[in-house]
């Protein structure tokens, strides 16, 4: 009868236990993915996210206050977090504009009414910008886009808050503010996505 001679496959020598490789490979895969995970969780941390915020200590805290309701594995990068914190965002601004409305019914000067009736068209164009923002899906590539949107955002909230008359005797004052931190953490953690601090300096110069 004739014998065959089998050659071995890949380098392997059929002395070589075949469950050796299969260690080896399942190390390292265990080994990676340990490693991925790692990198996920210190990449969205606000502390990382917030380090090109004028106001770091702020930024942080409104990351932290809802970060944790996300859950879920659905966050996994900074582009998934600003998502999902400015799909957070849109229903306060759309709050904002209800309670810009309640406060235009009690003022008599035409001057404070024509301003609140600014402050809600600004916000309904601020609300259509940050919609645009979340349906791109990579804002690495199309970050110009991105920032010009945001940054129209927080120049909404600045020239609605400057256009009130006093600003620091309208009710809608704390509304505003509020608004205009978070369109800031917004910014900042869109600076982290692309790797660059611009946003910052553009934000200083613009106040």
């Amino acid at each position: 009868m004739a014998t065959c001679n089998l050659q071995p496959l890949l380098g392997i020598s059929p002395r070589t236990p075949v469950f050796r490789w299969k260690t080896i490979f399942q190390f390292l895969l265990i080994t990676t993915l340990s490693l991925s995970s790692s990198f996920s969780l210190s990449d969205i941390s606000p502390s990382r996210l917030c380090r090109t915020a004028i106001d770091q200590d702020a930024c942080e805290t409104i990351l932290k206050q809802t970060v944790p309701s996300y859950g879920g594995n659905t966050i996994r990068t900074p582009a998934d977090l600003l998502r999902k914190f400015l799909a957070d965002y849109l229903p306060s601004m759309e709050a904002a504009t209800v309670e810009f409305g309640k406060v235009r019914g009690e003022l008599n000067h035409p001057r404070e009414i024509q301003a609140i009736a600014d402050c809600v068209e600004l916000m309904e164009f601020s609300i259509n910008e940050v919609r645009d923002t979340i349906t791109i899906k990579n804002l690495r590539r199309r970050h110009a886009d991105a920032q010009t949107s945001l940054s129209a955002v927080l120049t909404n909230h600045l020239t609605c808050l400057d256009g009130l008359d006093p600003p620091e005797k309208s009710p809608a004052k704390g509304v505003l503010e509020s608004l205009i931190s978070k369109s800031r953490v917004a910014l900042a953690v869109l600076a982290e996505i692309i790797g660059q601090n611009d946003f910052r300096r553009q934000e200083t110069c613009s106040e």
